[in-house]
């Protein structure tokens, strides 16, 4: 696949990276501000409309600020790209929505880049749920925090003019894990939030019921390192994800014993979901199976209605 960049930050260097490992190549790159750090002979653009009209660009990789996602993705679908745009797809269900309209009205792949889907570890443990190895799964819990450095002027975790905010960075990571798990639109919730001075969420806390005696207890958090890890727990035993949301080890524990995993991700794991995006648009999908237009329009809807619930 000829990718280009929507952005060159720190996720796209990593994901640049990632690329390395694989036949792909980065045919150019557009940035607002780094692109004089691109390298020849991949193609800079100070603009994004440039990239999209750059003939030699099959796919767009959109990782600028969440703010940005939904107008750019749109522009590059109505420019006749694929698209692969960094979580959160968008910053609104409404949003997301016409996201997707433009890639079926033009035919063309968008994909969510919830990576964590796409990981050797992760991808085994759906198997083993969806083969029954846990039984019913009944509960998850699942969390994921860092400290970012509120000091830092350019800090973009706590402006909201640029989707600040705990859940829509990093909440996103557990609600995936239980919405990948139980499928269903969760039938009630609960929010508890920690709030910046600018009433963003730097840390929160929700609760999804699901019916069936099914819940999930998620954290996210901007202000604190936290522990990072999940647990599945169903009617035959639990499974215990290492840091999840880069699984590479995970214990399945039952009451006849435990069984230790390790499955080691491909460079920073970006590869991964770069794989999958150029299989899927081989076969002439234009959505993944793992990661499909209705579960980003499900992940939009409820981390619309956890902020709003956080924030009011």
């Amino acid at each position: 696949m000829k990718w280009g960049f929507a952005g060159y930050g720190r996720i796209a260097r990593k994901f640049e990276e990632s690329l390395s490992h694989t036949d792909h190549e980065i045919v150019a790159i557009a940035s607002r501000s780094g692109y004089d750090r691109v390298k020849a002979p991949t193609k800079a653009y100070d603009n994004y409309d440039d990239l999209f009209a750059d003939k030699d660009v099959e796919i767009v990789y959109i990782n600028t600020t969440h703010n940005s996602h939904a107008p750019l993705t749109i522009a590059a679908l109505n420019a006749g790209k694929h698209v692969l745009c960094e979580k959160p797809i968008s910053i609104s269900h409404e949003s997301a929505l016409e996201m997707v309209e433009a890639a079926k009205r033009n035919n063309r792949f968008l994909m969510e880049a919830v990576w964590s889907r796409f990981l050797p570890a992760y991808r085994k443990v759906m198997d083993l749920i969806s083969q029954g190895a846990l039984g019913e799964v009944k509960q998850i819990s699942a969390d994921f925090g860092f400290r970012m450095n509120p000091e830092d002027p350019k800090e973009r975790l706590i402006d909201p003019a640029l989707a600040a905010g705990a859940i829509w960075d990093v909440g996103i990571y557990p609600i995936s894990l239980a919405q990948d798990i139980f499928k269903d639109d969760p039938i009630e919730m609960s929010t508890s939030a920690v709030l910046s001075p600018l009433n963003v969420e730097d840390r929160c806390a929700i609760l999804l019921g699901y019916g069936n005696q099914r819940i999930a207890q998620l954290s996210c958090a901007i202000d604190l390192n936290t522990i990072n890890d999940a647990t599945i727990t169903g009617t035959k035993g639990h499974i215990v994800m290492k840091n999840f949301w880069m699984c590479e080890s995970f214990k399945v524990i039952k009451d006849d014993g435990e069984q230790s995993y390790e499955l080691p991700m491909t460079s920073n794991g970006l590869y991964h979901e770069a794989i999958a995006c150029a299989d899927y648009i081989r076969q002439g999908l234009t959505e993944s199976p793992y990661m499909s237009w209705d579960h980003s329009l499900q992940l939009a809807k409820i981390m619309d209605q956890a902020i709003k619930q956080c924030r009011s």
